[in-house]
């Protein structure tokens, strides 16, 4: 006598790797939009830092009549740290994937330039 096999509710492991194609599809598509999105919020808060040192430094000079330098504490020779020091920021800005800010001051045309080690100029210019 023969047994009759039920008819077992279920995917079959065809159904299986076709769901899999799909979803790997979606992803590989997903990905590269994910990371530039990533990119351009890293990039966007670096601006960010960079112009709210660039407007302390202004604040300080406006509250001052000087540009912020070595006479805010001897010890530091960093603008940002002496920035710091006395509470014209609340901490040091940090970029978010660790470049280092460094501020450039024109005392005779007033210019205030804050460059990042890891955004420069370059890539400003070729991303908009």
């Amino acid at each position: 006598m023969k047994k009759k096999i039920m008819n077992e509710n279920g995917f079959t492991f065809l159904e299986m790797c076709i769901v899999i194609a799909i979803i790997g599809i979606l992803m590989m598509i997903a990905l590269p939009d994910y990371r530039s999105a990533a990119e351009k919020a890293q990039k966007n808060s670096c601006d960010a830092n960079r112009k709210m040192i660039e407007a302390q430094v202004e604040s300080y000079y406006i509250d001052n009549f000087e540009y912020p330098g070595t006479d805010i504490d001897p010890e530091k020779d960093d603008v940002i740290e002496g920035l710091v020091e006395v509470n014209y920021l609340k901490s040091f800005p940090e970029c978010p994937i660790d470049g280092k800010y460094t501020v450039n001051i024109n005392e005779t045309s007033g210019k205030i330039e804050v460059e990042c080690s890891e955004h420069t100029k370059a890539e400003e210019n070729v991303s908009g």
